[in-house]
């Protein structure tokens, strides 16, 4: 690991080097807790960085390291990245912005800005017509990317489908895969397909929450249809 760097100086006064935005850590869906390993893998940095994090008022949790915890209260989607957001910004005056949720402010005081986007299902067609996400929300993902200074995905085929639907250069969006691989999966409790109980016959393995986007209906029905055609 490199030595140390010094932190920017501005007016005397050192500028943390990363402030993440981690609300969505309260919450239990796939988003929160994607954002929770990202959180955890930030620890290598600890040595090279001065990590301040925003966490949930509300929620217990937090890291395995040192860092500065700015614990908020719960605001609507919309005061949090048109004010409460940009204000905290101000006041902590870091060097980059990492949102962890869809909370790119609307104004962005001086900084990087990186978001981190797993999924962009909501812009797809499919998407548009299924989707329970509110419009508000798809909006957002058709717009404000863009604005961003890079770009976090879970793969390369979300990376393809940015750059598609969104137009985005693939330079600026990065692949990180936040899940430890081997041994480190089993103490952690993701479970390893090796030594999983798993049926020993063909099968099909579907994995995401439950939203109509996600079309399962359509999913039993192809399963219907193949095994009209193919019995055995």
């Amino acid at each position: 690991m490199n030595p140390p760097m010094p932190a920017a100086r501005e007016g005397g006064r050192a500028r943390p080097r990363l402030l993440v935005e981690a609300l969505s850590i309260a919450n239990d869906s796939g988003l929160g807790k994607l954002a929770r390993m990202y959180v955890d893998a930030l620890g290598v940095l600890q040595d090279v960085a001065e990590i301040h994090l925003i966490l949930p008022f509300e929620s217990k949790w937090r890291p395995g390291y040192a860092c500065v915890v700015h614990r908020e209260r719960a605001k609507p989607l919309r005061v949090w990245v048109q004010l409460w957001f940009p204000l905290l910004i101000t006041k902590v005056r870091p060097q980059a912005v990492l949102c962890l949720g869809q909370t790119l402010p609307s104004w962005r005081p001086r900084a990087k800005y990186i978001l981190s986007i797993p999924d962009i299902g909501p812009v797809e067609r499919m998407g548009l017509e299924m989707s329970s996400h509110e419009a508000y929300n798809r909006r957002w993902l058709s717009r404000m990317p863009g604005k961003a200074d890079l770009i976090l995905t879970i793969s390369k085929t979300m990376r393809g489908r940015m750059r598609d639907l969104l137009g985005l250069p693939e330079s600026k969006i990065r692949v990180v895969s936040p899940i430890a691989s081997g041994t480190a999966n089993e103490s952690k409790g993701v479970p390893s397909l090796h030594n999983a109980n798993l049926p020993q016959q063909p099968y099909f393995l579907a994995l995401g929450n439950v939203e109509p986007r996600k079309n399962y209906p359509g999913l039993i029905k192809a399963y219907a249809e193949l095994k009209r055609r193919r019995p055995d």
